[in-house]
C-alpha cells in the first residue's frame, strides 16, 4: 500500500519506516512542524492505540468508513479496507488525514 498523493502536498521527507512481520509503519514530515504516520496490518492483527479519555467518533467520508479521535495534540483516523487495518495519525486535521487515507492504494 504505497501512499498515492491525491492532492497537492509537499511531503518533505519520509523520516522512518518500520517493517515487522505483523505490520508496517511509515512516518512522513511535511515541514518542520507538521507530520503524519501510517500504520497498517492484516485485519486479524490489531494495532492498539491509547484512546482513553478521548471522544471516539465514527465517520464515513471520501470512501473511508472508520473512527476519528484526538488524543493530546494528535488526530487519529482508523479504518479497515481490503483485509487490512489502517491508522493514519499526526498533527494534521481530520479532513487532511481522511484525504491521505483515501489516497492509500494497493499496487
Amino acid at each position: 500500500y504505497p501512499l498515492r498523493r491525491q492532492r497537492q502536498m509537499c511531503i518533505r521527507d519520509r523520516q522512518n519506516t518500520v517493517e515487522l512481520p505483523e505490520f508496517y509503519g511509515y512516518e512522513y514530515a511535511i515541514d518542520d512542524t507538521a507530520y503524519f504516520s501510517i500504520w497498517l496490518s492484516q485485519s486479524d492483527i490489531r494495532i492498539y492505540i491509547d484512546a482513553e479519555n478521548a471522544d471516539v467518533e465514527p465517520f464515513d467520508k471520501d470512501g473511508i468508513t472508520g473512527y476519528f479521535f484526538k488524543k493530546e495534540d494528535l488526530n487519529y483516523v482508523c479504518f479497515e479496507r481490503d483485509g487490512c487495518s489502517f491508522s493514519v495519525y499526526g498533527l494534521l486535521d481530520m479532513d487532511e488525514l481522511i484525504k491521505i487515507a483515501a489516497g492509500i492504494t494497493k499496487e
